[in-house]
């Protein structure tokens, strides 16, 4: 059996392939390389698919946790927004609203 690179750097199966090794689209293959570099395709397991989250993918907050997040009040934060709205409340003064 065959792969081919294409242009965007994807592996590409032969339909038969496919079908001899039971790969279906979606199913994620790991690249490893063995001590003579060879370069093998494996089938990722089970576990890793299902069940456990890596760092790109961590828990949500909890409603609790995003509650005591947002609550918090950050008195920088605050000052820059005031100073945003006040520059501009001065830039419309006097226009009209077909105007902007």
């Amino acid at each position: 059996m065959a792969a081919t690179v294409n242009s965007r750097g994807q592996i590409v199966l032969s339909a038969s392939a496919m079908d001899t090794l039971k790969i279906k689209p979606g199913d994620v293959l790991v690249v490893v390389q063995d001590k003579s570099g060879r370069i093998v395709l494996q089938r990722r397991r089970a576990s890793h698919q299902n069940g456990r989250r890596s760092y790109l993918t961590p828990r949500p907050l909890s409603p609790a946790a995003r509650g005591r997040l947002y609550k918090a009040g950050d008195a920088e934060w605050d000052k820059v927004e005031a100073e945003a709205a006040a520059r501009s409340r001065r830039a419309l003064a006097g226009k009209r609203l077909e105007d902007l």
